[in-house]
C-alpha cells in the first residue's frame, strides 16, 4: 500500500466514525461544548481530589466522554425515534480528543495540588508573579486570552477609552487634545502608576465611544496591556468571569455573519465535482434503522452531483479530510432521490469502494418503511404542556432526576431549547430525553414544562 492509499485508509476510518455523528450535529458549536464540559469535569475532578480522591487519566477521560455524549443524546438517537452507534461514536470522541483531555489532566492532575492550583491560576492569567505590564513588541506572555467586553470594563472602572491626546513630553502639543480619529486605551494600571500633572490624568477627564473596541478586542493588544487589566480587576475586587462577552449574543452574531458569509460565497462557488457523476458509497450508520437508511440501501449507486451544500474546512480536499470538515454535496441518484452526501463518499469508480453492499430491501420491509414515515407523526403529540410532577423520576435506562438535579447544581446546564422528550406510561410520563431542563426547572420553583410526548408504538 502506497503512501497516499494509506493516507486515504486512514482518513476513511476516520471519516466513517464520525460521519453519523457530523449528519446530525451543528459541528459549529462542537468544539466550544467539548472544551465547556472538559472545563466543567476538571472543577469536578479537583473536588474529589481535594476530598482525598485519586483521579486516574482513564476515570477522567470516561467522564469528558459520558458528558459529551449525554450532551448530544437526542441528536444523535433522532430524537428517540431510534438506537445509535454507541461503540463507533465514543471511539470518534475518543480519538478525536484524546490529546486535548490528555494535556488537561497532564497540566493539573500530573501535579501535586498547590502546583496545579499554581497552573489553573497561569491558565487564566491571575497569577501576578508572572506579569509583565510594559510593552514589547516581540513579547507574547500570553497567548490564550479570556474575551472580556469592554463595557463592562469602562464601567467597572478599570480601563478609560479617551479621545486623542498628545502624550509626548518632549512635544510642543503636549497635553493637548487632537483633531485625529483614533483613541486611547488606558487602564487604572495606567491611572495609579502616572504622575499628577501627566497626560493620562489628563485623558480620562474626556470619555470616547469604544466601538473601536467591540468584539474580543483583548487578541489586538500587547500582553502588557492584558495583564494591566488583570490587574486592575484584582485591585477592585472584580471576578474575571463577570466582565466577560455575552457569548450567546456574540455567538448569534457571528454565527449570523457566518452564514451570510457562507450564503453568498456558495451562490457563488462550484467546482469541478460539480456537474459530474460519480460513483456512492455509503459511510455512515449501517443499519434499517438509521435516519439516513435510504442512504445506505443505495450505497455502490452512481449519481449526478448537483451543486455545493456546504465548502468545508480548507481549500484542497485532502485539507478538509484533514481538518475532519470535508465538503457535503447535494445529488441525485438514477431513481430521482436527492440527498446530501459528503466528498469522501463520491468515488471515480468501482475499484475504491471499501464497504459491503447494502442488503436488499424486501417489498414488505418497503412498505413497513413508508407506513412508519406516514405514522410517526401520529405516535407524537408536539408542544403539551406537562406538570412536573407527573413526570417518573428515574426511566427504564435508570437515568434520574435526581442525579440531573445535582448535575445542574454543580453547573452542567443545558443549553437545548427544544422541548422534552416524554414517553407516556399510564398516566405518568417518562422521560427520553431532556432530564437537565427538567432539573432546572424544578430549581427554579415551575410546576410545568413543554414536551413532544409519545403516545403509541409505532
Amino acid at each position: 500500500m502506497n503512501l497516499q492509499e494509506n493516507i486515504r485508509r486512514i482518513l476513511r476510518e476516520e471519516l466513517n466514525e464520525s460521519t453519523f455523528f457530523r449528519r446530525r450535529v451543528d459541528m459549529e458549536l462542537f468544539e466550544k461544548e467539548f472544551y465547556e464540559i472538559l472545563n466543567y469535569t476538571t472543577d469536578i475532578f479537583l473536588s474529589y481530589r481535594n476530598g482525598g480522591e485519586t483521579v486516574t487519566f482513564l476515570k477522567f477521560k470516561r467522564r469528558v466522554m459520558d458528558y459529551l455524549i449525554d450532551n448530544y443524546h437526542s441528536e444523535l438517537t433522532d430524537g428517540g425515534l431510534n438506537d445509535f452507534p454507541y461503540d463507533k461514536v465514543y471511539e470518534y470522541f475518543s480519538n478525536h480528543f484524546h490529546s486535548k483531555i490528555k494535556n488537561k489532566y497532564d497540566r493539573i492532575f500530573g501535579n501535586n495540588i498547590n502546583e496545579s492550583i499554581r497552573i489553573l491560576k497561569e491558565d487564566e492569567e491571575l497569577n501576578p508573579d508572572k506579569r509583565v505590564y510594559d510593552y514589547d513588541k516581540e513579547r507574547d506572555t500570553v497567548p490564550e486570552r479570556l474575551p472580556f467586553d469592554i463595557d463592562k470594563l469602562v464601567n467597572s472602572g478599570v480601563v478609560f477609552v479617551t479621545p486623542a491626546i498628545d502624550g509626548d513630553p518632549d512635544s510642543k502639543t503636549y497635553k493637548k487634545w487632537l483633531e485625529e480619529p483614533y483613541t486611547h486605551l488606558l487602564t487604572l494600571h495606567n491611572v495609579k502608576h502616572s504622575s499628577e500633572d501627566g497626560w493620562i490624568k489628563k485623558a480620562i477627564t474626556k470619555v470616547a465611544p469604544t466601538k473601536a473596541y467591540k468584539g474580543n478586542f483583548v487578541d489586538k493588544i500587547y500582553d502588557g496591556k492584558y495583564n494591566q487589566i488583570l490587574w486592575g480587576l484584582e485591585k477592585l475586587g472584580i471576578n474575571p468571569m463577570d466582565m466577560l462577552i455575552d457569548m450567546n449574543i456574540q455567538e448569534n452574531i457571528s454565527r449570523i455573519q457566518s452564514m451570510m458569509g457562507a450564503i453568498k460565497e456558495l451562490s457563488e462557488t462550484t467546482d469541478d465535482v460539480v456537474g459530474k457523476e460519480f460513483w456512492f458509497e455509503y459511510h455512515c450508520f449501517e443499519s434499517p434503522k438509521s435516519c439516513d437508511a435510504e442512504l445506505w440501501y443505495r450505497t455502490h449507486n452512481k449519481v449526478l452531483v448537483l451543486s455545493i451544500v456546504e465548502l468545508g474546512c480548507g481549500d484542497t480536499k485532502l485539507e478538509r479530510l484533514l481538518e475532519g470538515c470535508p465538503r457535503v454535496y447535494r445529488v441525485v441518484f438514477e431513481d430521482g432521490f436527492e440527498y446530501d452526501v459528503f466528498e469522501d463518499e463520491l468515488m471515480e469508480s468501482k475499484e475504491e469502494f471499501e464497504r459491503p453492499d447494502a442488503p436488499k430491501r424486501n417489498q414488505q420491509e418497503q412498505i413497513s418503511r413508508i407506513q412508519s414515515m406516514m405514522e410517526i407523526n401520529k405516535s407524537w403529540e408536539h408542544n403539551v404542556k406537562v406538570r412536573i410532577k407527573d413526570i417518573l423520576p428515574i426511566n427504564s435506562d435508570g437515568q434520574s432526576l435526581q442525579d440531573a438535579i445535582a448535575n445542574v447544581k454543580d453547573g452542567l446546564i443545558s443549553h437545548s431549547e427544544d422541548n422534552v422528550l416524554l414517553y407516556k406510561v399510564g398516566k405518568k410520563y417518562e422521560i427520553g430525553d431532556g432530564f437537565h431542563r427538567i432539573a432546572q426547572k424544578i430549581l427554579n420553583g415551575e410546576k410545568y414544562i413543554i414536551a413532544d410526548i409519545k403516545t403509541s408504538e409505532e
